[in-house]
């Protein structure tokens, strides 16, 4: 699998095993790892892999599904009261000023802001 020359892996497996693959994906110099949250099952995991690989908070980036943020859950609690009365149509856009989180973001994924 790592005979080909990544520019970034995605790890989408079951989260016991996020750790074993980021190490596996690290090991072989792969410089842009994405995993879905949780980073692991076991803080302890998350120890061990800082120690061993100082450097990862540059290499991984750990997704955040908005599923329960608190915008979205008070909009729906209010949708399924009948607060908001009917609803034809609904858009909701979710962003953030991306140069300020690149700012941020750069020192653990390698994304430089410009």
């Amino acid at each position: 699998f790592f005979n080909i020359n990544y520019d970034f892996i995605l790890i989408c497996n079951p989260s016991i095993r996020h750790v074993e693959y980021i190490k596996k994906c690290l090991k072989h110099k792969i410089k842009n790892i994405f995993v879905e949250k949780p980073l692991s099952d076991n803080f302890n995991d998350i120890k061990k892999l800082i120690k061993e690989y100082p450097d990862v908070k540059k290499k991984v980036l750990v997704g955040y599904v908005l599923l329960f943020n608190k915008l979205f859950t008070k909009t729906l609690k209010l949708i399924k009261q009948k607060k908001l009365g009917k609803i034809i149509s609904a858009t909701i856009v979710c962003n953030s000023n991306f140069k300020k989180w690149s700012l941020y973001s750069n020192k653990w994924s390698g994304i430089q802001s410009g």
